[in-house]
């Protein structure tokens, strides 16, 4: 729920989308294109892709379409929707650069470097001068741990672009990965004090969280400036960092110097309660969320937000009253769909999450959650009442989940559970380690496993699992003793 902690990608895509040639599909195809980029452009992500299902129900061919839809469900953070959108994109234009090059990113914020390396590579073999190709390029053998190539991707794109601000940045950043730290860091320092140069620092600094690497992060966070470090998006960004290396202290004093900063930005509210949240002091979130709503009465993400510190503070009447009048006020709203059907998973309500899930599936059947739901749903009005749908119609509801979010932890650990309930433990225990690969935070998943294991007689590995599950219980046992002194007076 991190403001503004998308991944860097995000707006390249939509400006590679934006490149394609719509005119070719025909010019009322075009002009609805166009209107569904400005939509994604100005953030109404949810009309934008009404808008595409109409424009790829009349024409299913209309390949810009499918790029765009890819964008959308990236700016919704559903990577894997939008790679199946992106990959037709390619397949009805496999010559069009755009589309591989959206294909190639998609894949990137995927981790999945080797793929998207193919897709830029392909570009390259026809279009030998495309700049984004190479950038993205190093991007995919940074990801490969391939440093010197990635050198020699973006000192191509130099000569290609000498005076490219985006470029110098990351041949910068690729010389401090191959340990030439000093004169790289100094190099970004003066780049930052060029026009937009700041931006740039911040981006990459973006893209280093996406990574998981806030200490380079936070490294050139402290690169900057004058104005560039006293913003709020700096603030925020900072606080982020300090927060995620378990630094509460400065991670709360930049937090909230970006609320007092912009007051009316929501992204820095949702921030400075996802800390609060994670450092036991959910009550004081609600209450800065609480605030933020009467400052932003109409934002909806102000009060999804509040819905779920409701919930994480107990209070699961009050977030099923916000987060069902959210989506009374605007039924397409999948996000708010998303979270009434958490507050119905907490609160054990299984008639009433089988009937949101299902609700959500209609909305989008292209949504893994809504599957998710709808099998978790079933499983347990089956298992407490002994009516309902059998294993094999859940596990089919399982299956199109897995099939749409392939490293959802959950669904892992259902599909465990119902291998179990059929009598295959070995399976089962798949399941639960590909639960944990995705997730190792989560106890429960240690302990289903640790005890399968036990009853399949593996000692030695139920050991480890149990170790494992007493290790997660201490940790999580530890985030809930972690007290703050909070200020929340702006």
């Amino acid at each position: 729920m991190i403001g503004g902690m998308k991944t860097a990608i995000l707006g390249a895509l939509l400006g590679l989308a934006l490149c394609v040639p719509v005119r070719a599909a025909g010019e009322d195809s075009g002009k609805l294109t166009e209107s569904a980029a400005a939509l994604l452009r100005d953030g109404k992500t949810q009309e934008a892709l009404a808008l595409l299902r109409r424009l790829i129900a009349g024409n299913p061919k209309l390949f810009p379409a499918y790029s765009l839809l890819g964008v959308a469900y990236t700016q919704l953070g559903q990577l894997e929707e939008a790679r199946r959108y992106f990959e037709k994109a390619v397949q009805l234009a496999p010559r069009s650069p755009q589309a591989r090059n959206n294909l190639g990113a998609n894949y990137l914020a995927l981790r999945r470097p080797a793929e998207a390396k193919r897709q830029f590579e392909s570009v390259l073999a026809s279009d030998p001068t495309n700049l984004t190709a190479w950038v993205n390029l190093a991007q995919s053998y940074t990801q490969l741990g391939d440093s010197p190539k990635a050198l020699v991707a973006l000192n191509r794109a130099q000569q290609l672009a000498p005076e490219d601000l985006e470029v110098q940045f990351a041949l910068a950043e690729a010389r401090l990965r191959t340990g030439q730290a000093e004169a790289p860091h100094q190099q970004i320092r003066e780049l930052a004090r060029r026009p937009g140069g700041g931006l740039h620092v911040m981006a990459l600094a973006r893209k280093n969280i996406d990574l998981g690497d806030y200490n380079a992060a936070l490294a050139l966070l402290e690169l900057l400036e004058g104005s560039d470090r006293s913003s709020a998006a700096w603030h925020e960004m900072k606080g982020y960092v300090h927060f995620k290396l378990d630094q509460p202290e400065p991670a709360l004093e930049h937090l909230q110097k970006a609320v007092r900063l912009e007051p009316h930005a929501e992204d820095h509210y949702l921030a400075l309660a996802e800390f609060l949240g994670a450092n036991n002091a959910v009550g004081t979130a609600v209450t800065v969320l609480e605030g933020a709503q009467k400052i932003l009465p109409r934002s909806v993400k102000i009060q999804s937000g509040l819905g779920v510190a409701y919930l994480m503070n107990g209070n699961v009447d009050q977030a099923e009253a916000l987060l069902r009048a959210i989506v009374e006020r605007q039924p397409g709203h999948e996000v708010g769909y998303q979270l009434l059907a958490e507050c119905y998973e907490r609160a054990q309500a299984w008639d009433n999450l089988q009937a949101v899930a299902d609700q959500l599936r209609r909305l989008n059947p292209d949504n893994g959650i809504g599957w998710y739901y709808a099998g978790l749903a079933r499983y347990h009005v089956r298992q407490g009442q002994g009516r309902g749908a059998s294993l094999q119609v859940i596990r089919r509801y399982l299956g199109r989940a897995l099939q749409i979010q392939p490293n959802d932890w959950r669904s892992h650990v259902l599909l465990g559970k119902l291998l179990l309930e059929e009598g295959k433990d070995a399976p089962a225990v798949l399941a639960f380690r590909k639960a944990i690969s995705s997730n190792d935070e989560e106890p429960s998943v240690h302990y289903l496993l640790a005890s399968t294991l036990q009853r399949l007689g593996k000692t030695d590995e139920s050991e480890a699992a149990f170790a494992a599950f007493r290790e997660a219980k201490a940790k999580e046992k530890a985030r809930q003793f972690r007290t703050l002194v909070v200020n929340t007076h702006r």
